[in-house]
Parts: C-alpha cells; sequence; structure tokens
C-alpha cells in the first residue's frame, strides 16, 4: 500500500475513534455511568460547586466496560432514550449546569434604572419650565438650569447602566456576583 494512502487511512481511522469514543462518553453521562474526581482548576473541570467560600473542581471519569458490556448498554439504552423521548413532560438531567449568576437581574435592573431616570428628568425638566414660566416668568438662566439638571440626571443614568454593564460581563467569568447575591 502506498505510504499516503496509509497514511489518510490511518488518520480516518483515528477520527472514527474520536467520535464513537465521543458519542460514548456522552451515552455514559447520559445513563449516569461516571464517577466524579476532584480536582484542581488547572486540569480542567466539568463542573464547579461552592463549598462556603471556596469552589471545588469535578471532571467525570467515565466507567470502564468491555465491548461485550458496551454493546449490551448500547441495547438497553436505546429502549430507555426511547422512553425518555416519548414522555416530553418530565424533564432529563443533565449533568452540564448553566449556572445563573444572576447577571441577567442585574442588567434589567440597570435598564430599567436608565429608563426612569430619562423619564424622571424628562418630567421635572417640563413641570419646572411650566411652574417657573407661570410663577416667574420666562427666565433664561433658569431654563439654563433645568436644562443642566436633566442632563446631569441622564448622565448619571447612563454611568450607572455602563458600569452594571461592566460588572456583569466581568462577573460572568469570575463568577463573583454570585456569592455576593447568594442568600447564606
Amino acid at each position: 500500500m502506498h505510504p499516503k494512502v496509509e497514511a489518510i487511512l490511518k488518520q480516518r481511522k483515528e477520527e472514527e475513534k474520536a467520535v464513537g469514543l465521543e458519542k460514548r462518553n456522552e451515552l455514559f453521562k447520559k445513563l449516569g455511568l461516571y464517577t466524579e474526581k476532584e480536582v484542581s482548576p488547572s486540569e480542567g473541570y466539568d463542573r464547579m460547586v461552592w463549598a462556603g467560600n471556596r469552589p471545588i473542581y469535578y471532571k467525570w471519569e467515565m466507567c470502564e466496560v468491555s465491548d461485550d458490556e458496551y454493546n449490551e448498554i448500547l441495547k438497553y439504552a436505546k429502549v430507555d432514550l426511547k422512553e425518555q423521548s416519548e414522555t416530553p413532560e418530565k424533564k432529563q438531567f443533565t449533568p452540564i449546569e448553566i449556572e445563573d449568576n444572576g447577571e441577567d437581574y442585574i442588567m434589567k435592573f440597570a435598564k430599567v434604572w436608565l429608563i426612569l431616570l430619562i423619564i424622571c428628568a424628562i418630567c421635572i425638566f417640563i413641570a419646572g419650565i411650566a411652574a417657573s414660566n407661570v410663577l416667574f416668568g420666562f427666565n433664561w438662566l433658569m431654563f439654563l438650569c433645568y436644562v443642566a439638571g436633566c442632563a446631569i440626571t441622564i448622565f448619571v443614568g447612563f454611568f450607572t447602566y455602563f458600569i452594571l454593564k461592566v460588572y456583569t460581563s466581568i462577573s460572568r467569568k469570575s463568577s463573583a456576583i454570585y456569592q455576593l447575591l447568594r442568600t447564606r
């Protein structure tokens, strides 16, 4: 056999083996055929749990099975997976969980805060101009003070919004906000 053909066949077999191993690991995860081992974060981890003030990292180790055992598992797993797909009201547990760190709630709060400050600034501006016009007559200095006050209020709203936006983007990576917002 030509060396190039042999190299291509070898590469394809390795790719096929890697895909088969990935499918096997996914099936084992769905069936819960794994154990968790505590590891350091530098080794890579599949799940993180907070214990007190420190995180604990876990890596999954798939159960070792022979080819016959794996074929037996495949035979019965197909039946189990079909039964699970027939009952859609049951939510299937997936080990990979997306942790809600509260960033969405903070961003919603920031948007509401910004909108309320803008509305308040506009309402106070209109009411102030109308009231000062009736009480004191039109005065350019008072008009400019209302404009400056409204501009400062809107600036504070945008400043708060962007500070919270930066803070939540940082906390997505560090998950520190989750610890601050979590009830103890």
